[in-house]
């Protein structure tokens, strides 16, 4: 193995698994019990509770927000000027994230997982009472203040109860964000920007983590990778529907990012009940040896990727049965050794 220091990835979560989100809704009571039993627990949401969307879990915040029916935001001036101008941390209450608040009583956690939704996708979901999207630059920094607040009292709420807080940013609607900032020209909304600025919300506690669910390879803006060359991070990618073939230039950035310290949260196991051919550790095996053969072959070092690599879903579960949701949880202890096997046939 290729040691090298001052890794996100530590030695004692690499190689085990990390929750992105959603599961199937069944008993909460379960799934906070096999949760609990992870290196890594996380914060789970059951998106067939409405008050859980990703969107609306945090939204309902906003004074103006129509918490019911569509995202819909009857935005005033005042409420804009207060939430900017307000530095008061802000937590989503039980009604709106009950796992938050359930995996921390009476429990500590050397590490832990927890996520909120990114200012470009807040600003891209939500509508104006018109029906139109709220991309704009003013918006943006709206989202960004309000993320901002919640992070800060995520932390708050974590910290009595965990040592360690891994704290990812669930982006999956920057890249059409960014689509509509270039077609109306609005030049202080480029991918850079929107990065640079995400990426201030983390608070300096937190190990930070980001989620993009769409493709991966293509979020650059010219020669500058928005996932390699902003803040070191670990990065989720769902591997199965956008494989890593990538050219050089992007193989060597991604080398270098995971040369700084950089991590990667491989998506390799599939999120639908359909899409696995065996039990979890032979899907495992399968996927992550196609995975590594493809990254090897657009010349990127898969001993450095096995170095500084966790194991994930491609994106949230919640389609996925009950009992298989179990089953990739509670096999998670033997993912290490999935990953250092495949990795080492690659030598």
């Amino acid at each position: 193995m290729i040691k090298l220091v001052d890794s996100l990835v530590t030695d004692d979560i690499r190689g085990q698994f990390m929750g992105v989100g959603s599961l199937p809704d069944d008993d909460i009571h379960a799934q906070i019990r096999y949760i609990r039993r992870l290196r890594v627990p996380y914060w789970f949401q059951l998106p067939s509770h409405p008050e859980e969307d990703m969107i609306r879990q945090f939204a309902y915040l906003i004074p103006d927000y129509e918490s019911e029916g569509p995202c819909i935001l009857r935005l005033d001036p005042s409420t804009y000027r207060e939430t900017v101008e307000n530095t008061e941390p802000l937590l989503p209450d039980q009604q709106h994230a009950r796992a938050l608040h359930m995996l921390m009583e009476s429990y500590y956690y050397d590490v832990f997982k927890t996520q909120q939704t990114a200012p470009a996708t807040m600003m891209f979901s939500i509508r104006g009472i018109d029906g139109s999207d709220m991309v704009s630059e003013d918006m943006f920094v709206f989202f960004t203040t309000l993320m901002q607040r919640i992070a800060i009292g995520q932390v708050a709420h974590l910290q009595p109860h965990c040592k360690r807080i891994l704290l990812c940013q669930d982006d999956p609607a920057i890249g059409l964000t960014v689509d509509i900032a270039n077609k109306r020209q609005l030049r202080r909304l480029s991918l850079r920007r929107i990065m640079q600025t995400t990426d201030s919300i983390y608070p300096r506690e937190v190990v930070p983590v980001y989620h993009y669910c769409d493709d991966w390879r293509c979020l650059r803006q010219d020669s500058w990778f928005a996932l390699w060359q902003s803040q070191l991070k670990i990065v989720h990618m769902d591997l199965i529907t956008y494989p890593p073939k990538i050219d050089q230039t992007q193989a060597d950035a991604l080398m270098d990012f995971l040369q700084r310290g950089g991590g990667l949260a491989l998506g390799v196991l599939p999120r639908t009940d359909t899409m696995y051919h065996g039990a979890v550790l032979d899907e495992l095996y399968t996927r992550l040896t196609t995975v590594f053969s493809a990254f090897l072959e657009s010349g990127v070092d898969t001993a450095l990727v096995a170095e500084r690599s966790m194991i994930s879903t491609q994106c949230g579960i919640p389609r996925i049965s009950s009992l298989l949701a179990r089953e990739i949880h509670e096999s998670s202890n033997q993912y290490p050794d999935v990953l250092e096997r495949v990795a080492s046939h690659m030598r």
